[in-house]
């Protein structure tokens, strides 16, 4: 989804939900105050994650999910970020901290 907010608005961004490797459902969405409990190999995107409301406006409850932005066009890095939200998630077995 494009951003909207300035200085973002010539980024899109997507939604930081990982899979559920316990298949109780499809995702689990992160938000507000849960950067923490990704895995290690998330710090090195941690530059790159706003909370929804930062950069878009929202009518919804979702203004507090945790987002990645990433620049428009860039669709080999929004695959990797897919594969590293989904299925490495899945192949390792990460779970959040409940």
């Amino acid at each position: 989804m494009p951003a909207t907010i300035n200085p973002y608005k010539k980024k899109v961004y997507c939604k930081v939900h990982i899979a559920d490797p316990t298949q109780e459902k499809n995702w689990i969405g992160v938000s507000r105050g849960r950067r923490g409990d990704l895995p290690r190999w998330f710090k090195t995107l941690r530059h790159r994650l706003r909370l929804k409301n930062t950069v878009t406006t929202t009518r919804g409850v979702d203004k507090n999910d945790q987002v990645l932005l990433v620049k428009k066009g860039n669709y080999v890095e929004m695959i990797r970020l897919f594969f590293a939200l989904r299925v490495w998630v899945l192949q390792e077995g990460f779970e959040l901290p409940t």
